[in-house]
Parts: structure tokens; sequence; C-alpha cells
């Protein structure tokens, strides 16, 4: 069906009152509501071409409707359709509230529930971190609309009946309630007709959902960091794809670092600035968004003055004709088009000093630039950070020399009001995600560490995500083992048999290993608290009891 056409903008209400006037229903959800180019064989069919859409579409824009992304105009039919489903969903809650207010409506977004589907699918790369930064960036987005994760059993819907690595299946789950969603298990048909051997995995943690409901009813995040994930619809498709691994690149250095933080949808960061509540997050990282719109960019602009600090890379907050948005920023504006493609190959950036590249020594780390660098007209009073060494032959073998320090920065940080901006002018992430080595990963967070609070900090190996949270009364601290990921999914992970965090500045009284269910001996070493952890399984959940909780709280 077509959120353009009659039945959903008129039929539905009509369908929901003969429901609702009939049946003591609960709840409403609405499947697969979107605008549909691919059909179930996955077969592309295009942009929607009925009457009710070239209609709408012509109130929308002077184009003519795009019948696929080849199209020019197709990046306007995203905001429309964008647009139209949200316009819809407002409608039937509304209309479903005016009713029943006491009847949950289960939608993507707009109802009383937000639906998340965590699932596989043949032929396509993996993100394993992608049920977590879902349900993150819905809870930091709405945090008083519950979001419920429907984890599928099997391993995509031509292959309905081959159940789930159980190891993946056990982290949809784990990611959803790590992160403050409410996990749900998806199977086809009735249960026991198809063999799912995934299903035990995940029951387990259902159940510790359950024994635990009452911490998991009160927790909030803890983190500090704030990362904002690209719009999708906000973006062009090709700009989208280089934007996300960037954010790829940024999220997987903070998350191996041990640097817990939320995921914010860009799309949200206006309202979220408006309301106080990027306040609380010591850094906001803004990767590669580009254009951020003037909402956002005063909203961005008034946090830094506030006291937060702002770290964008790339080309965040820059339009298309080199003007900058943020007057935090340490750049007054672009000059020229960004380098991209071969044009950065054999450019590296260095944040030491390097004083003899003349005789063609070099004192490390010197890091590759990958994507796109921009150069920028900087602010006289801005403090500048490393260097860039410009592209020199690579090759043949006997010509590769010549690199020298040239005259833009590594990165540039600006003071606005008690907070400020620091700018990494080239794909850090993209590039960590492209070569991934640790170099990489630790120029970013040695920009990214001053304006950090370190809080805890842990022997674990970087195979385990961190996510800090807090209940009514006590820290919660969840430990994620990663170690079982593989290409396309998670295999068996690999015991990690000893560990400890320390609390720094925090006297803790008690510390409970809810999965191991098993108290913890607390040491004090000065003003920190060292625990020592049990073996790590798949996951782990601390709740921990302190004098001057990490949560900001005192308990008793």
């Amino acid at each position: 069906m077509c959120p353009s056409g009659e039945y959903y903008q008129q039929r539905t209400i009509d369908v929901l009152d003969e429901i609702l006037g009939r049946y003591p229903v609960d709840g409403f959800f609405f499947n697969w509501f979107n605008f549909n180019e691919r059909d179930y064989s996955r077969r592309y069919v295009g942009v929607c071409q009925c009457e009710s859409c070239h209609r709408r579409f012509a109130e929308h824009s002077d184009r003519p409707l795009p019948v696929g992304p080849e199209s020019a105009n197709y990046f306007d039919w995203l905001g429309f359709s964008f647009a139209t489903t949200g316009e819809v969903s407002r409608r039937i809650s509304e209309h479903i509230t005016s009713r029943r207010s006491d009847v949950a409506l289960v939608l993507r977004r707009g109802g009383s529930i937000a639906y998340q589907e965590a699932n596989n699918a043949f032929g396509v790369d993996v993100w394993h971190h992608e049920t977590g930064e879902a349900v993150s960036a819905h809870v930091t987005a709405n945090p008083a609309e519950p979001v419920m994760v429907n984890s599928v059993a099997f391993v995509d819907m031509p292959y309905r009946m081959a159940g789930e690595q159980p190891e993946r299946f056990a982290q949809y789950l784990i990611q959803a309630i790590a992160r403050g969603g409410n996990p749900s298990t998806y199977i086809m048909g009735a249960p026991g007709r198809v063999p799912y051997a995934n299903l035990p995995a995940g029951r387990e943690v259902n159940r510790f959902h359950r024994r635990h409901v009452h911490l998991y009813t009160a927790l909030q995040s803890a983190a500090t960091i704030a990362v904002a994930r690209p719009n999708r619809w906000g973006m062009r498709p090709d700009k989208y794809k280089t934007t996300v691994e960037e954010y790829r690149g940024i999220y997987a250095s903070l998350q191996q670092a041990h640097h817990p933080f939320d995921v914010v949808g860009a799309e949200s960061l206006a309202a979220m600035g408006r309301s106080g509540r990027l306040d609380r997050y010591s850094l906001v990282v803004l990767p590669d968004l580009g254009p951020l719109g003037a909402e956002t960019a005063a909203a961005l602009d008034d946090y830094a003055a506030n006291g937060g600090h702002l770290l964008c890379t790339g080309g965040t907050g820059v339009t298309d004709d080199g003007s900058v948005e943020l007057e935090s920023s340490p750049a007054r504006a672009r000059t020229g088009e960004p380098a991209t493609g071969s044009d950065v190959w054999s450019c590296y950036a260095t944040l030491a000093d390097q004083p003899d590249t003349g005789d063609g020594l070099y004192a490390p780390p010197v890091v590759p630039v990958w994507g796109t660098h921009a150069t920028f007209d900087w602010k006289p009073a801005a403090d500048r950070l490393g260097a860039i060494l410009p592209p020199a032959p690579y090759g043949p073998p006997e010509k590769c020399y010549g690199h020298v320090v040239g005259p833009e920065p590594a990165a540039i940080s600006h003071e606005h009001g008690r907070g400020g901006t620091t700018m990494i002018p080239w794909t850090v992430g993209r590039t960590y995600r492209e070569f991934a080595t640790t170099e990489v990963r630790s120029l970013l967070l040695s920009v990214v560490e001053p304006y950090v609070e370190t809080t805890l900090t842990t022997t674990l190996p970087e195979q385990v995500e961190l996510v800090h949270g807090a209940d009514d009364e006590a820290t919660v601290l969840h430990l994620l083992n990663l170690t079982g990921a593989r290409h396309r999914t998670f295999g068996p992970h690999v015991t990690i048999p000893e560990g400890q965090i320390r609390l720094h500045g925090v006297r803790a009284s008690s510390a409970h290993a809810l999965v191991a269910d098993r108290l913890i001996d607390v040491r004090h070493d000065g003003d920190d608290t060292v625990l020592p952890l049990p073996p790590l399984e798949s996951f782990e959940v601390l709740r921990i009891t302190t004098e001057a909780g990490l949560n900001g709280k005192d308990t008793p």
C-alpha cells in the first residue's frame, strides 16, 4: 500500500474505528509502513508512480516525480517520502489516542512505542553495533518513549526456516537491553514448528531482563560523549554512504578505547540543543555531516558557548559553496574544493613536531589521510595541532621522498564562550575504517581525550564494549563481549578470564555482577575504587553502589 494513497490517508482511520468499536485491543502494529522501492523478492520496482504520489509530490516540489536513484530529483523524493509517512503516522497516532488513550501504537516513528527490527540479510556487509546504535539514537532523542527491538530468529526472509547464528541472535537482545530497549523475539509460524536452534541463547537474555526489570525500567545513560549519526533522509545517497563510513570509524575508535558514548541522530541535534539535553555531554562529535542548517548550527553554537565542546571532522558545518555555518568553528571559510580520491594519496597527518623532514627523518606518529581533506581560512586565534604532510611521489621506489610539513594543521581548536570547537579537516574516521591501524585511532583519541572526563578505565581488551548507565540508586555498567565478531555475523565468543575496572575519584561501597550473580570484592586505592571482574562470557552487568555515585547521586 502506498502511504500517499487514499487507503492509508483515509480508510486506515475507518479500519481503526471499526476495530476499536468491536474489540478490547491493547495495541496496533503497522508492518513495513513506508514507500517500498523493492518487493519481497528484492526486485527493484522503483519509486511509486500512482496518481496520489504524482499529485502530492507536485505540491512538495516543482520538479517531476523521480523514477529511481538515478533521477536528479530522487533526493527531493526521499524528503517527501519521509515527511509523508511522518504525517500519516501522526494522524493515526492522534486518532487512536483520541479514541482510547490506553491503546499502544507500535511504529518505527510517531507511535507510542517505537519499533526497531534487529535482523540480518545475506549479501550485505554487517555493522556489528547496529542494534545498540539504533536503540541509543532513539533513547537520546525520545527518552520518554519506549522502544521495542524485534529480534529476528531467522537469517533472512528468503531463508526464513534457517535459524540465525545463536551468538548473533543473542547480540541483538544484549545490545538492546544495554542501551535501554525492550527485547522481543520474531519467529515464523507457531512456536515449535520451525527448529530455530538460536532460541535458547535468546531465552537466557530475555529471562535476565525479566529478573531485573526494575533496573531496566529506571536505566538511563550516564555517558558524557555523544556521537552524531548521519541522517539518511537529509543527505544525498552518495554523501550518506561516505559519511556513514566516517561515523563508523569514529564509533569503533571510541568503543575500542572504552570511552562510553551515546548515539544522537543528526536530525535530533537542534531539538536536543533547545531542550538543554545536549548540555549533559562534555563532547559532541559531528562526523563529516556536511551542511547542518541554520537551526542546528545555532543550537550547537549555544551548546559550545555554555561549556560544551564540538569535534567536527571532514566537512561538518560547511556548505557547498565553502561557507562555515558554526560561529564556534576555528574556520572562517573553506578555500577551494576538498581534495579527494587519488588527490589525497600519499598525504599524511601528524601531531608530532617534525623538524627534520628536510633530511627525510620523521617523528612518530605519521598516519595516512584517506577520503577527503579540505583547506580553510583559519581564525587567527585558533590553536593549531600538528600538521598535514602534502602528497609527494610514492613510486617508483627510488623517487619516494619529498614529504615536508605543509601549512595546514592536522587539527585545530577555537574557544567559544565557555567551550569551543575542534576541527579535524580530513576524514579521520574513514581513514581508520580503511586502514584500521592503531596509530590512526590514537591520533583521533589524542584530540578527543582533553575534552572527556575520565571517570573509569579498564584492563579489558578492545573487543569489549562498555556501556555506562545508571538506575535510580546505582551505577550500571554493561560489558559486551564482542570477541565472536565474524565478517557477516557473530560466532562463539572467547571467555575473557580476568580484568578489572578502576573508578576514578569514586569510592564504591558494593558491586554486584548480575549475570554471574556474585558480589565483587571492592578495593580502594586512594580516591579510586578497583573492581576485579569475574570471567566475562557473552555479557556482564555490574551494579555499583557508591558513596558518591558515578551517576551523580549519593546512595545509601
